[in-house]
C-alpha cells in the first residue's frame, strides 16, 4: 500500500493483485450477484485509490481494505433496499 500511496509504477496492480479474490468472495457470499460483486469490488478499489493518502500503515492494509468493503456491502445493501 506504501507503494500506492507514493504513487509507485505497478503499486496499484500489485495490490489488485493480492486482494480481488478475497473482495469478490466476500460480496459475492454476502449480494449473490456476479456482477454486483464485481462492481463492488471496483468500488473498493477506486475508494482505495481515491483515499491512498489517506493510510496509516499503523492499520493492517487488509483491515483498511475489508473496512472498505463491508461499507460498500452495507451501501448496496441500502441501495437495494430503496
Amino acid at each position: 500500500m506504501l507503494r500506492v500511496r507514493h504513487d509507485e509504477p505497478g503499486g496499484f496492480e500489485a495490490l489488485i493483485d493480492l486482494y480481488w479474490c478475497r473482495l469478490f468472495g466476500r460480496f459475492f457470499r454476502r449480494l449473490g450477484d456476479r456482477q454486483e460483486a464485481e462492481d463492488r469490488v471496483q468500488d473498493v478499489f477506486l475508494r482505495i485509490f481515491r483515499h491512498r493518502r489517506r493510510y496509516q500503515p499503523q492499520a493492517r492494509l487488509s483491515t483498511w481494505n475489508f473496512h472498505l468493503a463491508a461499507n460498500g456491502a452495507r451501501n448496496a445493501t441500502l441501495l437495494e433496499s430503496c
